[in-house]
């Protein structure tokens, strides 16, 4: 059953272009940087903001990441390395995407769970579950989800950030979707909208094949649109 409303909040770290602008959403949230911007001139990932910050939203928590080898900062430094050694924040889980923490599985393939070179677990979203499970997610106090999309509504990463939204509002738990340029054009939509009866892991949302939103725009719209749920069209399809 569709439900309206998210039981926790979603925070999108927006790129710095847009940052300054409207957060009139009644359950979603864009962080506003802390220290000054106006130093870069060139854009800048939510990773990068967050970094500008001294991970400042993060000190003193629990952290969970969603990421794959798309997570790098300006300077090509991955998230998971800049959270291990970032004091004050405790790099607790990680959590793979299809093609795994280093996008070199070939697609459709399934992934085990595994660890890091760190000793921190990494879960596989693409293996026994796509959805985070409440153990997996037991004592992390905010959700971290860094990858790079192309704005193409068969890409599986918006799909495993809607499993993640859905397990986040299930169990409480805050979630940050740090935001990153798509390769296309934003301003071009393009095919038909998706027909919500064939909904699928690789096309879960009325959204047009080519939709022109950001993963970040893209967590909001599923946010405000009321399109999560306690049990998503893919899970009951198995």
């Amino acid at each position: 059953m569709w439900y309206g409303l998210i039981r926790s909040t979603v925070f999108v770290v927006l790129l710095l272009a847009v940052t300054a602008g409207g957060n009139d959403w009644r359950y979603s949230r864009v962080y506003q940087p802390v220290n000054p911007t106006r130093q870069f001139y060139t854009t800048m990932t939510g990773l990068d903001v967050l970094e500008n910050d001294d991970f400042a939203p993060l000190k003193g928590k629990a952290v969970a990441v969603v990421t794959n080898q798309t997570g790098l900062s300006r300077r090509g430094e991955h998230i998971l390395d800049l959270l291990d050694r970032e004091e004050g924040v405790a790099l607790k889980v990680i959590f793979g995407t299809e093609h795994g923490i280093s996008g070199r599985v070939e697609r459709g393939v399934k992934i085990e769970d595994t660890e890091n070179r760190t000793g921190v677990k990494v879960y596989s979203l693409y293996g026994q579950t796509r959805k985070p499970t409440p153990d997996q997610l037991a004592g992390v106090d905010v959700v971290i989800f860094d990858i790079q999309d192309v704005g193409a509504r068969y890409y599986t990463y918006a799909s495993t950030m809607t499993l993640v939204m859905d397990a986040c509002a299930r169990d409480g738990v805050p979630i940050w979707v740090l935001d990153r340029p798509n390769p296309v054009r934003g301003d071009v939509i393009d095919g038909p909208i998706l027909d919500i009866e064939y909904s699928s892991f690789v096309g879960m949302h009325p959204v047009p094949i080519r939709h022109g939103m950001t993963l970040g725009e893209l967590a909001i719209m599923i946010n405000e649109e009321g399109w999560l749920s306690d049990l998503s069209p893919t899970e009951r399809r198995g």
